[in-house]
């Protein structure tokens, strides 16, 4: 609320952005990784339309790029009665840019390394921990189960998902059960 209260307030006394954020090849637009951009779905009616019934919120408190493989983990998990101590493995696909090391840290120290960490936001689920500040306390960090689950979670690039700019591709999420997947 600050920060929409200090942008009312310097707007109010003159200051302006930037006029060539959208334009270039360093434009947000480009660090965004997409090359198709319509500058009036964005700012098209600025001042008359309004955006609000367009917001959503985060059901986990987790990188929202990790939300399509957790949904898909949730759906999963819903269809099968699963004992965390059963799953020998957990797969999670998604595109290369939640596939690096900060998401497949199953050893996450921090509440902001457990905000980016599949292995823990996996256990998290699992495990029943109810979304809320305990996802990302130390001391849930700390159970014994938690680090054995998060140990078993395994994060992998999908070349189709790397497209992502272009399509959208649902996050999925295997659990493996001794030698089966469900």
């Amino acid at each position: 609320m600050l920060a929409g209260v200090f942008a009312a307030r310097s707007a109010t006394l003159g200051a302006t952005g930037l006029s060539a954020i959208f334009d270039g090849e360093r434009s947000l637009i480009k660090m965004c990784g997409t090359d198709c951009f319509d500058r009036d779905i964005l700012v098209g009616d600025l001042g008359s339309r309004w955006m609000l019934p367009d917001i959503t919120y985060k059901p986990w408190p987790t990188c929202r790029w990790m939300h399509q493989p957790l949904t898909a983990l949730v759906a999963a998990a819903s269809k099968a009665k699963i004992d965390p101590q059963q799953i020998e493995s957990i797969l999670i696909g998604t595109n290369v840019l939640v596939s690096g090391p900060r998401f497949c840290n199953p050893k996450p120290r921090t509440w902001v390394s457990r905000q980016y960490s599949f292995p823990h936001a996996v256990a998290m689920v699992l495990l029943g921990i109810p979304v809320g500040p305990a996802w990302l306390d130390d001391a849930t960090g700390d159970i014994q189960h938690v680090k054995e689950l998060r140990e078993k979670v395994c994060v992998e690039s999908w070349d189709i998902a790397n497209e992502y700019a272009s399509q959208i591709v649902r996050g999925n999420c295997a659990i493996c059960r001794h030698a089966s997947r469900s």
